[in-house]
């Protein structure tokens, strides 16, 4: 039983919002670049295929440094067209939402809905 659980609230009614985001730690188990290399520059380039062509789509990013690089390897003149234009149109129309305003994605793992 979790240490704050008090039984008088067990018919609380919560409610409880699962948001689909981005959690790579850059410099966990691999370095920033092998990181990015290996994983986050595939990982962004299919969320902007998949947002992009559907507007019923939405995704959240938490890590910046890993957007932020992605960002400026783009250039107008790419075979994909102006990513960059793409992304900030999709930022500034909600479709991806830049969370948690860090360079890095904060601990989360002492949440509480209370």
């Amino acid at each position: 039983m979790p240490q704050n659980y008090d039984p008088k609230h067990q018919h609380e009614e919560v409610n409880l919002f699962i948001v689909p985001h981005s959690h790579t730690d850059p410099g966990w188990l691999e370095t920033m670049e092998t990181y990015y290399d290996r994983e986050v520059r595939d990982i962004l380039s299919n969320v902007l295929i998949e947002i992009a062509s559907d507007p019923q789509k939405r995704f959240t990013w938490a890590e910046i440094v890993f957007l932020e690089r992605y960002y400026n390897e783009r250039h107008p003149n790419d075979k994909d067209g102006d990513v960059q234009k793409i992304i900030r149109g999709l930022i500034e129309s909600g479709r991806i939402e830049l969370v948690g305003g860090g360079w890095v994605q904060h601990d989360e793992t002492l949440s509480s809905y209370r």
